[in-house]
Parts: structure tokens; C-alpha cells; sequence
């Protein structure tokens, strides 16, 4: 599909977390979701998280050491303030768009 629409990847964002961690923010916050009459997504529960976080690991995690070898991995810790990480996110993004324009000359205005 990327070849097909002349696209490379370029950078592989991994939010790292603890999957224990995960598992519990996300159940509480649905609870409490729930609790303060605010629509809830039928999939969030605890049986369907642990099916997500079982495909995670067998599909998508796998991937990561192929990326992190290319060098094109970067990881943020995601369990940081919301704020933190996604400032960590446009930096690693940010970082990209700049060695892009060094490589081909252009340069954004200060």
C-alpha cells in the first residue's frame, strides 16, 4: 500500500507503557466515565482490553525491533502527564520535519 502511493516510513512512534498500568487507567476511566452518565465505547472493558493487549503483543510488538534495527524507532514513555507526552511526541515529530528540511534545503521562518 505504500508503494503503491509512493510513501516511506520514516519514523515509528512507540508509546511505551506498562501494560498492567494501561490495563487499569483504562478500566478506571471507563468506570468513571460510566459513573458520571458519559458515553462509554462498548469495547472498553476488561475482557475486550485484554484481547487488544494479547494482539499487541503477538502482531504489533514484534515490529518494534525490526524498526528499532532500521533506526527508525523512537519511544516515549507513555505513562507521563498527557501534557508530557504529547509534548514528547511533536518533539520526536518536530525533529523529523527539521533534519527533512536540512536534507533538502528548505527552512521554516523563526
Amino acid at each position: 500500500m505504500l508503494a503503491e502511493r509512493r510513501l516511506l516510513i520514516d519514523r515509528v512512534l512507540n508509546l511505551r507503557v506498562d501494560e498492567h498500568v494501561l490495563f487499569d487507567r483504562i478500566v478506571t476511566c471507563a468506570r468513571q466515565m460510566a459513573e458520571r452518565g458519559e458515553a462509554v465505547r462498548r469495547d472498553d472493558n476488561p475482557e475486550t482490553l485484554r484481547r487488544r493487549l494479547i494482539a499487541y503483543s503477538g502482531e504489533t510488538a514484534p515490529l518494534l525491533d525490526y524498526y528499532e534495527r532500521q533506526g527508525l524507532l523512537r519511544s516515549v514513555d507513555g505513562l507521563q502527564p498527557i501534557d508530557i507526552v504529547t509534548d514528547r511526541l511533536f518533539a520526536v515529530i518536530n525533529a523529523r520535519i527539521a533534519a527533512s528540511d536540512e536534507g533538502n534545503g528548505s527552512r521554516h521562518p523563526s
